[in-house]
């Protein structure tokens, strides 16, 4: 019998993550059309302000388990993330520090089913503000 190995990863994503931001599982990624949105309440910002930013799952019986997410400069040469990340609810979330940044990335707490994860960034204080956000559900 074929047997595939795969490695979950129950309390969040790894350290390893941060650098591809690959959850690590040993899995193809999905190919099809994501089954959850992300919004922000702001598309644009200064130094230091605060967005939220949610991900919510398109159709009522959709579920997701693990997520892993991260603000970077548009700039592709720039691979480390920026901001901060916080909890808007408290117990569901983990900040991960990646590359030697604090709170620069933000990852699942459990493997539960999840609809709604709702989270803050917080933009830089200087530096460049061009942004793109990197997520793998």
């Amino acid at each position: 019998p074929l047997v595939h190995v795969s490695q979950c990863n129950p309390e969040g994503a790894p350290q390893e993550a941060c650098a591809d931001m690959q959850p690590q599982h040993g899995v193809d990624p999905q190919l099809s059309d994501a089954p959850y949105t992300i919004t922000v309440d702001n598309r644009e910002f200064s130094p230091g302000d605060r967005i939220a930013v949610n991900i919510t799952v398109k159709e009522s019986e959709d579920v997701f388990r693990g997520f892993l997410l991260q603000a970077r400069h548009r700039d592709v040469s720039h691979q480390i993330g920026i901001g901060e990340w916080s909890a808007s609810v408290p117990g569901i979330v983990s900040v991960m520090n990646c590359d030697g940044a604090k709170k620069n990335a933000a990852t699942h707490m459990e493997n539960g089913d999840k609809q709604l994860i709702e989270l803050v960034w917080t933009a830089p204080k200087s530096g460049e503000l061009a942004v793109c956000t990197l997520i793998n559900i």
